[in-house]
């Protein structure tokens, strides 16, 4: 029972089918970021770590989706990433944009601010809101990948604690 429970937890809901990482760093570790966040990209992943940043950061991804597939309809996503950090007192602030679309299918957007704050020495806790715009192009595509949910918000909360130089814990 409980490894079900777990199961479910690590499958969570999933975006866009094929969902590519929002950065390279992500892609290269296979989309673990989440015991690992220290850039701009932690407003995606946790936004705990925005703290780790040393300076201002901003990046940009395009990636291909579903590439093993023999579709006449390739699909891409792109993003872009920016984080600010204060001060440690203060924390530190992240933006993100996402635009995710296979031609003629289906279309994917979010928009997403976060903000992490140390706390209690090793330990730092944040928290994002998203604001995810789907589109469908058919009904039947709709129906197919879920039900036809236009937008919708969600609130992330992260924790982080650093347990050594190469412990972590998120």
């Amino acid at each position: 029972m409980a490894s079900a429970f777990l199961l479910l937890l690590a499958a969570g809901v999933p975006l866009a089918a094929g969902e590519a990482g929002f950065t390279a760093r992500d892609a290269g570790f296979g989309g673990s970021l989440t015991a690992l966040a220290d850039d701009a990209s932690s407003v995606q992943y946790n936004p705990a770590g925005l703290v780790h940043m040393v300076q201002a950061e901003a990046s940009a991804t395009y990636a291909f989706l579903n590439n093993g597939l023999k579709t006449p309809n390739r699909g891409a996503g792109w993003s872009v990433t920016s984080g600010v950090p204060l001060n440690p007192k203060i924390g530190a602030f992240g933006a993100s944009w996402r635009d995710i679309a296979e031609q003629g299918v289906y279309r994917e957007q979010m928009a997403a601010l976060g903000y992490g704050r140390s706390m209690m020495g090793r330990w730092s806790l944040g928290v994002a809101g998203r604001h995810v715009r789907r589109q469908f192009d058919s009904a039947q595509d709709a129906l197919a990948l879920g039900g036809d949910v236009p937008s919708t918000v969600g609130l992330d909360l992260g924790i982080l604690g650093r347990m050594g130089k190469y412990w972590s814990l998120g």
